[in-house]
């Protein structure tokens, strides 16, 4: 009985843990995003359709204005930048995360990001950090990721990393 309580007490936390947040529009470029718990702003990773980066990453500030902004070279470079680990540009990693590997995949004008974990591949429709407590700016430490999309069958999944 304890451990049905804890499961459910976990998959509640884990069910509960955006409400509230602002999603952005729903674009057909819109790749997946990335949000987090210190705040309510949102990195969109979007096709941009040049093939000398392909991808294009920008913030949505919703704690000011509501507005599109260009990332800061601290967060492209240590967090949310993108570096293409091959020719074609269809395979890359994220600057915070480079042992992950996610993969652009087409299907005729459609495009999404995929993932495998240790037990999933997962069509990521958007992501969200836990940060710790304690932690903030440069030196912000993950407590765990939430990872949201479809699995192979396209049942909708969430799928929690701990760090």
């Amino acid at each position: 009985m304890n451990r049905i309580l804890l499961f459910l007490l976990l998959s509640f936390n884990v069910l509960m843990a955006q409400e509230g947040y602002p999603k952005p529009k729903i674009t057909e470029d819109l790749l997946f995003y990335i949000q987090h718990s210190s705040n309510h702003n949102t990195f969109v990773y979007e096709w941009s359709g040049d093939k000398s980066d392909p991808i294009d990453v920008f913030r949505i500030n919703y704690e000011d204005k509501v507005q599109k902004e260009e990332l800061t070279g601290i967060q492209r470079k240590f967090a949310y930048g993108v570096s293409y680990t091959n020719a074609s540009k269809t395979q890359f990693s994220l600057a915070a995360s480079k042992k992950s590997i996610l993969h652009i995949k087409t299907d005729g004008d459609k495009r999404w990001v995929e993932i495998t974990t240790s037990k999933h591949k997962i069509k990521i429709d958007h992501i969200f950090i836990k940060l710790q407590s304690k932690s903030n700016g440069i030196n912000a430490k993950a407590e765990y990721i939430l990872v949201y999309g479809k699995n192979q069958n396209n049942k909708s999944i969430v799928e929690k990393i701990i760090l």
